[in-house]
């Protein structure tokens, strides 16, 4: 009656853990859910940094206003307004989320083994800790090379917006003088350079985003052989293994998330 008893309460404590686990899956996704309603109305108005930075440039003296190139504006107010608040609050909730997520996991990784009664795994944690290693090594090593990838690319693209302002500021002088051709023939130099810059930035940041993939499906294939002997030799039940299988992937695409938000920070 005794072992029965203790059976009973094992077998109830199990059902409690599934119930546990499903609320921590229910209840973030909830609060998500709650917060992407509600963060169009918490969302800062891109119009009143457009507003103020046409009051700044107004008030500028003659000589900060003589500094600046005439896209400069143009750019700041119709590009770079926006996507600051892109990048900057609306990601902050993916952010939020991404790191939750793996906050749940570690402590998902860290009590399991008390509520189902099984020996710590650390081959489970492994991922958990050494994927900010990597991530970050990989960031220090990228981060110059980005950075210059994408300051080319801003730089030649205010210069094909400057082009094209100057060509309708000046535009008499270019008619009356004869120098449309002229002035074509340098507007393409500077499409092509944008072009090419484009492009080299746009290979960066592809490559940059396949790193958190690249280390997923590495843990995931050391896993799959290591995992798959111990469930083959019953060391290890094969829910453990489908579910660490899923955890790894879930750490990659968290930290993904995660380095894609820094990056789209980077770019502002």
């Amino acid at each position: 009656l005794e072992e029965k008893s203790t059976s009973d309460v094992v077998f109830q404590d199990r059902k409690a853990a599934l119930v546990l686990l499903v609320a921590l899956t229910l209840v973030p996704f909830a609060i998500l859910h709650i917060l992407d309603h509600l963060k169009t109305k918490w969302a800062p108005d891109a119009g009143t940094l457009k507003r103020n930075l046409l009051r700044k440039f107004l008030n500028f003296s003659e000589a900060s206003r003589a500094q600046l190139r005439d896209g400069d504006l143009v750019m700041v107010i119709t590009r770079d307004a926006e996507t600051l608040v892109a990048s900057g609050y609306s990601a902050f909730l993916a952010l939020v989320a991404a790191i939750g997520r793996l906050l749940l996991l570690l402590i998902y990784e860290i009590i399991s083994p008390y509520i189902w009664d099984v020996p710590m795994s650390f081959s489970s944690l492994l991922p958990l800790l050494a994927f900010p290693v990597l991530m970050g090594t990989f960031i220090i090593l990228r981060g110059r090379k980005t950075s210059r990838a994408l300051a080319a690319k801003h730089a030649s693209e205010m210069e094909m917006v400057t082009h094209v302002q100057q060509a309708a500021a000046v535009y008499r002088l270019i008619a009356d003088y004869n120098r449309r051709p002229k002035y074509v023939a340098k507007f393409e130099e500077t499409v092509d350079q944008f072009n090419n810059d484009e492009d080299v930035s746009s290979l960066v940041l592809a490559n940059n985003a396949q790193c958190a993939p690249w280390l997923a499906v590495l843990f995931v294939s050391m896993f799959t052989i290591i995992g798959g002997i111990q469930v083959l030799d019953d060391k290890l039940s094969l829910g453990k293994f489908l579910t660490t299988l899923r955890i790894f992937q879930t750490i990659g695409d968290s930290w993904g998330t995660i380095y894609a938000v820094l990056l789209n920070m980077q770019i502002v």
